[in-house]
């Protein structure tokens, strides 16, 4: 082994190198000091001075780098010798390791022929050195008929020629001793450092032949084991190689991914697995989530961590945990954790209803430390806000009545190693006062104190609240409850209605010990009472005890107390909450119910089949048989079947011998012998009881049916007398299973006739009904059931008898068994009902007539009973009175249909005084005929005619006469407006024609003296009147004309634009004797259009001399003229008073005059009259517009291609 040169083996003196320092320095400062002063300046001195700095220089920079040197010296010294010792040991443990390991190390030279063996093989094969060494593994290779091992020899002679490394090579060798030995050997080439190929290194291992091919056989059987047993798990299971490739899956994971089950197959590589199952198994918002997905997916994989939870697209989620094996393989879990996430988001969600925060508080700096989301929302405070709380921020919140309690709580849980509970109350930031119950425990200890506290803090608000409604529900269900300290005997506290049911006072209870309790407990009841509540006070959980009271009136209650533990300390019960509730009805009608059993004839019993004994019996059981119970339990085990009829023994053998566990309940019915001779009808309901494939008990009930049988005989005859028969079928198996002799007359056969195999009987069925009946029995087979007594079908339809004869039947059927979710048989009966529906027939038909001719009468019709609830209506009265139409049904009281009228305002009169309107119609409704005629809020009127039967039945009559009655007023209005008209008429007529009488009287007798001046002025007069009187005369024409239907229209083209332009200069006159400004400007381009031009100037030309008479002096009218979607529309509007919104329709019919110009001069009321004729032969619409003291505008359309047509 070399050592570390030293580094004085090269070291110069030192003061060699000094002197060299400074004749160094001592030349550079003769060349210096030469060329710039001359070399013949130079003195010793100034050569002594350089060369002893120089030197000095020298010496200390040679010691520095000396010192340093030794330093460096020292370390490498040390590194060297450590670095050969570790090589001296780990050469000694790889010949320890080569000797020792199971493993054999090898080498060959560069023609591949072994060099070196660990020297434990030879005793390994039982060879020396000298048999191995020097041969090639050709020399001891044999050959083998297993094509595996030949293409690992051909890799192994590719790998040598390519002088490639080999792993895992297996191959057999012949030894020089004989012994076949199986080799798996792997190697690597090594080289020297030019590179030249020196040989290969490796390791192998050596077993026997025989025990390698046992070995493999083991190994595949083991395979065979750890498939099967993977194949049983719950998990889904897969296993993968070192190259990520599917070895296995269980069939438990191809059920978790049905949808990739073609993908589970060995060989699949996982990437392959996982990208399918994403595809087809889970849902992602786009590609590129899906691909990251994948990607950290497969990273997971090749390094396992924590458990996976996966999500399917079907909203089930699978745990994956996954393991990497020693040799690089991974082994993988799928848990099925649906229900665990279904659990923990219902307790996440119950956690938020519940409203329970968590915290922890720092008890050194009085701050805290972390909080949850619910503690914050709790307190109402921001999360920035809530950070920065220490316990004095959180006092001025507490209510001052609890803030020193609070304190003492938490100065106790400061010391505490216990949980610290307080309750108290606090005040939101918006001045809420809530309930909060706050529980702390020491989660940190340091130096013997608290320096940290877990907490949570639950908002019981609500909870206080209802604890107060519970309170109040206790009274209202008459149960009372009370806290007990069991360790002191004493109650806490109780309910009032505690007391009440005690009959004591509360504080008197309260006070009473233990003793004085028991007091009150029925002497009877005593000592069993005091061991029940001494067991209560030792047992965890709930407890129910029953007993009775003695009040102190003396009447005695029963009771039932159930409680449970509140409070545990120290392992102890420190108190308990109990309820208590007086049954003392529910005991009297128990008893009652155990008489009804009695009389009933039930009695119940347990059988033990294996042992052939009694095991227990009601008194009821024993009576039926014929005993009393103590002397039935003495009996052999045999009397159970000595009591059988003879004639039943056999089949009762056979039935419960052939009893299956699936017949439960079962059923069986058979006779019993008495030994007083008796015979009884006995009905046994019961459970069997199996152990291990093996019946050993009967549980059930007997009832005594003998009664039961005399009726069903009875009811034979009933069946006989009203012609009803019976049957019972066997749905799946299409089987009559029993019938009635009543069925067989019904379809006119024998009972001999009848074939089990053909329960329906289609073939008798009339040809027209056959394939309805026989569709309801196919649904019948496959509908489904919940449970017997269902009804299956009803039906009616006609038989054929074999005389001939057609007769009419009702069938109904019910479910009597159901199997697996379907009716397995069906009880059912026959009725013949020919002779009911002949009558039906006639009633109905008489029915139908009745029903017709209400239905048709000219008016709404009702029948209400003596009893005044409603029994029929027609559809007219039904639409005659909408608002109250949910009221108008049978089994309705008439006053309730009356009454809610009134209060939706349907009848006009009943609104000054409901209560008495309503009333006064009841009173005229029970009178035995009357007639009225009511107005409604509608406008409708309806007329009532009402007769009484003489079994107090009314029936009504109602008849809408709104247009009688409105034809009525109409005309009660148009001879009122014709007597105004008549004296307005005689009026109109006498002012123009006095005018012209007047003027032509006065103008002839002044003939000779008027000037031509004043004989114009009477001529203009003259003509005014005539003029005014000639627009009357043939406003009454054309009205005239249009009632007779005689007015034509006289169509052309015309232009609206013109034609109001010209209306308006024709009144030019007029507009300037009231100083009157008329505004028209026209925006529209064209107003072209077809109609009557002389009559739509008659329209314009009233509309405006309307606007005209009634605008105030120095006022304004308007005119605008607009083109709309099918024609044109007309405005003019005035400033005159305007007309009441009540009579804007009625402004234009005949002889209506404005109740706001009556007194004007000059109107007929046949002005507007006369337009709303010609507006409407136009096929347009006129109408008014109008606001008190702002006006009227009259409007009016005229379409204009229905204008031209």
């Amino acid at each position: 082994m070399s050592r570390v040169v030293t580094s004085r083996a090269f070291k110069p003196p030192a003061a060699t190198l000094a002197v060299l320092g400074g004749i160094t320095l001592m030349l550079i400062a003769i060349l210096v000091q030469g060329f710039s002063f001359g070399f013949f300046q130079l003195t010793w001195s100034s050569l002594l001075i350089p060369f002893v700095v120089g030197a000095g220089i020298t010496l200390f920079v040679s010691r520095l780098l000396q010192q340093r040197l030794d330093s460096l010296h020292k370390e490498l010294q040390a590194e060297f010798n450590q670095r050969t010792s570790e090589s001296r040991q780990a050469e000694d443990r790889f010949h320890e390791f080569t000797e020792l390991s199971s493993d054999w190390f090898w080498e060959t030279d560069a023609e591949n022929r072994f060099v070196f063996f660990s020297s434990h093989v030879y005793d390994l094969i039982g060879v020396s050195s000298d048999d191995l060494l020097g041969k090639r593994r050709e020399d001891v290779h044999i050959g083998s008929n297993n094509p595996e091992e030949d293409e690992y020899w051909e890799n192994y002679l590719h790998c040598i020629e390519n002088r490639l490394p080999f792993d895992d090579f297996v191959y057999r060798a012949r030894m020089p001793n004989g012994k076949e030995l199986l080799v798996r050997s792997s190697g690597k080439p090594f080289f020297n450092e030019s590179g030249d190929f020196l040989g290969y290194r490796g390791r192998g291992t050596l077993s026997d032949v025989g025990k390698e091919v046992a070995g493999r056989r083991l190994q595949q059987l083991s395979q065979e084991l750890i498939y099967s047993a993977t194949e049983l798990l719950n998990d889904g299971f897969m296993l993968f190689d070192s190259d990520d490739r599917l070895v296995m899956c269980n069939q438990r994971c191809r059920n978790i991914y049905p949808h990739i089950t073609d993908m589970l197959e060995p060989g699949t590589s996982f990437e392959t697995i996982v990208r399918s199952s994403a595809e087809r198994h889970m849902s992602f918002a786009d590609k590129a989530e899906k691909e990251a997905w994948i990607v950290n997916r497969i990273e997971a994989h090749k390094n396992p961590g924590g458990p996976i939870d996966q999500k399917m697209a079907n909203g089930d989620w699978i745990r994956i945990i996954e393991q990497k094996l020693p040799d690089g393989g991974t082994v993988s879990l799928r848990i099925d954790i649906t229900d665990t996430m279904r659990t923990q988001d219902e307790l996440d969600e119950a956690q938020r209803i519940a409203r329970i925060g968590s915290f922890r508080w720092d008890v050194e700096h009085d701050k805290l430390k972390s909080y949850s989301r619910g503690y914050a929302k709790i307190f109402g405070f921001a999360t920035e806000h809530l950070a920065m709380q220490t316990e004095d921020g959180f006092s001025r919140s507490i209510h001052p009545d609890d803030l020193d309690r609070v304190k003492a709580a938490y100065r106790m849980s400061d010391v505490s190693e216990e949980v610290t509970e307080v309750e108290y109350r606090f005040q939101f930031p918006g001045g809420k006062i809530g309930h909060v119950v706050e529980r702390l425990a020491p989660s940190l200890w340091r130096d013997g104190k608290v320096v940290e506290q877990i907490g949570t803090v639950q908002d019981v608000t609500e909870f206080r609240r209802v604890s107060a409604e519970l309170g109040a529900a206790q009274n209202i269900a008459r149960i009372g409850s009370f806290r007990w300290d069991p360790e002191n005997g004493r109650m806490i506290a109780c309910s009032d209605e505690f007391a009440r049911i005690f009959g004591r006072p509360k504080a008197e209870l309260i006070a009473m010990i233990e003793s004085d309790n028991y007091f009150a407990i029925h002497p009877d009841d005593l000592e069993r009472a005091r061991q029940d509540f001494a067991r209560a006070d030792s047992v965890d959980g709930l407890s129910e005890i029953a007993f009775r009271i003695v009040r102190p009136n003396g009447e005695i209650r029963h009771l039932v107390e159930r409680g449970d533990t509140s409070v545990w300390q120290y392992g102890k019960v420190i108190e308990q909450l109990w309820t208590v509730q007086d049954v003392t009805e529910l005991k009297n009608r128990q008893e009652e119910l155990e008489n009804a059993q009695r009389l009933a004839n039930f009695g119940s019993f347990r059988w033990d089949l294996k042992r052939h004994q009694l095991i227990s019996c009601s008194s009821e059981f024993a009576r039926i048989l014929g005993y009393n119970e103590d002397e039935l339990h003495d009996l052999p085990g045999d009397i159970w079947i000595k009591v059988h009829h003879p004639d039943d023994h056999e089949r009762i053998i056979d039935y419960l011998n052939n009893l299956d566990p699936s017949e439960n309940p079962y059923r069986i019915e058979y006779r019993i012998q008495t030994t007083a001779g008796e015979i009884k009808y006995l009905l046994e309901h019961g459970e069997s009881i199996w152990h291990s494939g093996e019946l050993i008990e009967l549980r059930g009930l007997i009832q005594d049916v003998t009664e039961f049988r005399r009726i069903e005989s009875e009811l034979d005859d009933a069946q006989r007398i009203s012609n009803v028969g019976s049957y019972r079928t066997d749905i799946l198996n299409h089987r009559l299973i029993s019938f009635s002799p009543q069925l067989a007359r019904i379809y006119g056969l024998s009972a001999d006739k009848l074939d089990a195999n053909n329960p329906y009987m289609l073939e008798v069925v009339h040809p027209e009904d056959r394939e309805r009946v026989d569709s309801t029995y196919q649904k019948a087979r496959l509908s489904e059931a919940v449970e017997a007594g269902e009804v299956l079908y009803e039906i009616e339809y006609r038989i054929m008898r074999a005389d001939g004869e057609v007769r009419n039947i009702l069938e109904r059927a019910d479910i009597s068994k159901v199997t697996d979710g379907k009716a397995s048989e069906a009880i059912g009966t026959l009725q013949d009902v020919t002779k009911r529906k002949r009558v039906e027939f006639e009633k109905q038909k008489n029915e139908d007539m009745l029903e017709a001719a209400i239905q048709n009468v000219p008016g709404g019709f009702l029948v209400v009973n003596g009893d005044g609830i409603i029994e029929r209506f027609n559809r007219q009265f039904f639409d005659m009175y909408p608002q109250q139409q949910f009221f108008i049904n049978e089994g309705v009281p008439f006053e309730r249909f009356v009454q809610h009228g009134i209060e939706v305002g349907v009848y006009q009169e009943a609104l000054e005084d409901p209560e008495g309107w309503l009333q006064q119609r009841l009173l005229l409704h029970k009178t035995r005929n009357f007639e009225a005629l009511d107005r409604l809020t509608d406008g409708r009127w309806i007329q009532i005619a009402l007769r009484r039967l003489p079994d107090g039945t009314r029936v009504g009559i109602y008849i809408d006469v709104t247009e009688l009655q409105q034809a009525r007023e109409s005309a009660e209005r148009a001879n009122q407006s014709k007597s105004d008209f008549l004296a307005s008429m005689s009026h109109e007529l006498r002012t123009p024609m006095h005018g012209i009488l007047s003027f032509t009287e006065l103008g002839l007798k002044r003939l000779d003296s008027l000037s031509q001046e004043k004989l114009r002025q009477y001529l203009e007069n003259i003509q005014d009147s005539g003029t005014r009187l000639l627009y009357l005369l043939n406003d009454l024409l054309d009205l005239s004309k249009v009632e007779a239907g005689k007015m034509q229209l006289d169509l052309s083209p015309v232009n609206l634009t013109d034609l109001i332009k010209y209306c308006i200069k024709e009144q030019d006159l007029r507009l300037r004797k009231k100083n009157l400004n008329c505004v028209f400007d026209p925006v529209i381009q064209n107003s072209d259009c077809v109609c009557d031009r002389n009559r739509i100037i008659q329209v314009m030309t009233n509309i405006i001399a309307n606007a005209i008479r009634f605008s105030p002096e120095k006022g304004e009218i308007q005119i605008e003229l607009e083109r709309h979607e099918t024609g044109f529309r007309v405005r003019v509007s005035d400033q005159g008073p305007g007309i009441p919104a009540l009579e804007l329709d009625e402004v234009f019919d005949k002889f209506f005059q404005s109740s706001s110009n009556r007194n004007q001069p000059g109107s007929t009321g046949l002005g507007l009259s006369v337009c709303r004729e010609i507006i409407e032969l136009h096929q347009g619409r006129i109408w008014a517009e109008s606001n008190p003291r702002q006006g009227t505008s009259i409007q009016f359309e005229i379409p204009l291609q229905q204008a031209r047509d």
